[in-house]
């Protein structure tokens, strides 16, 4: 069960688990668990499967997905990737280019993206955003910074007139975004705030959009920044 938590929910970053772990062993996919569309991605890998060939990238959105995967790379490099969870999109004319969930985020090319997700809770958080406001791009992870700041009570405390005073929205977080009704709460929540650049999931991580995806990745790297200043001794309220 814990494994199954920290794999799913993003508690624990895990870079390279060891396969012999998993191998040989039964996935208990009890009343409590559903792995959804994206576990069989992480058996896969673990067995030294190689991830399903990509269909051919549109020329149309060619140099969007060259920006996403840089993105995607950059997350990579710095550490922040945890399997094939975690997502990042931009949008489209209809539907958006996002994270595609079957194969680890190393594996990922241009031509591997996915128009729209077979993931429901990418679509949940992603559409809700869209569909809310008129952003182009969106990052959602769970670096330990972010995730630790979602679960105090004060929330990210940053300096008056930075980038993120009073543009970040709050929406507790209802576990598994597995049902369409959470997109008008989520939505609400971002509309409630002035120029709304950050959605912080409480006890779980957080969102950043932009205009485009660089501005929305450079902006949750700003984000993991400031939640890390706020966690130094002597910066939470009373110095504990």
């Amino acid at each position: 069960h814990v494994c199954q938590v920290q794999l799913l929910l993003g508690t624990r970053a895990v870079i390279k688990p060891d396969r012999h772990v998993f191998l040989g062993s039964q996935c208990d996919s009890g009343s409590d668990f559903e792995p959804g569309v994206e576990w069989p991605a992480v058996v896969s890998w673990l067995q030294g499967q190689a991830p399903p060939s990509p269909q051919h990238a549109p020329s149309q959105s060619r140099d969007l997905r060259k920006e996403l995967v840089t993105a995607h790379q950059d997350v990579v490099t710095r550490g922040w990737d945890q399997l094939i969870w975690n997502h990042i999109s931009a949008k489209l004319e209809e539907g958006f280019l996002i994270t595609p969930g079957d194969r680890m985020w190393a594996q990922i090319d241009e031509a591997s993206l996915k128009v729209s997700s077979s993931n429901v809770t990418a679509d949940v958080l992603h559409s809700a955003v869209y569909t809310y406001t008129e952003n182009k791009a969106i990052v959602h992870l769970h670096t330990k910074a972010v995730q630790a700041v979602s679960c105090l009570e004060e929330g990210l405390r940053v300096d008056a007139g930075s980038e993120f005073d009073g543009k970040v929205a709050y929406h507790d977080w209802e576990g598994i975004s597995d049902d369409t009704d959470e997109c008008p709460r989520v939505g609400h929540a971002i509309s409630a705030v002035k120029d709304c650049c950050v959605l912080i999931l409480r006890n779980h991580g957080a969102i950043t959009f932009g205009a485009s995806v660089t501005e929305a990745y450079d902006r949750y790297v700003r984000l993991d920044a400031a939640c890390h200043a706020q966690l130094r001794p002597g910066k939470r309220k009373g110095g504990d």
